[in-house]
């Protein structure tokens, strides 16, 4: 945390509440701006998906992802 608190000229990091209360008060504009710009930083050459359950995708059902005929591909990302 060091690195990223150095790098947005920080001396400590404020309290999680502190960072909730400022995300909740961002217009929904402005996520979609910001998702928009975060999206072309990828490339979209293919399906991708966000997932925000909390769930880890390696437990998925054996019988489903058969059934299905699925193969999952992960991506881990931190927020």
């Amino acid at each position: 945390m060091t690195r990223i608190r150095n790098a947005i000229n920080l001396t400590e990091l404020p309290a999680p509440s502190t960072l909730c209360k400022a995300f909740d008060r961002l217009d929904l504009a402005v996520w979609r701006v910001l998702l928009n710009l975060s999206i072309s930083l990828l490339s979209t050459n293919g399906v991708a998906g966000i997932d925000a359950s909390g769930f880890d995708r390696s437990h998925a059902s054996n019988h489903y992802t058969k059934r299905a005929e699925l193969t999952i591909q992960q991506l881990k990302s931190v927020s």
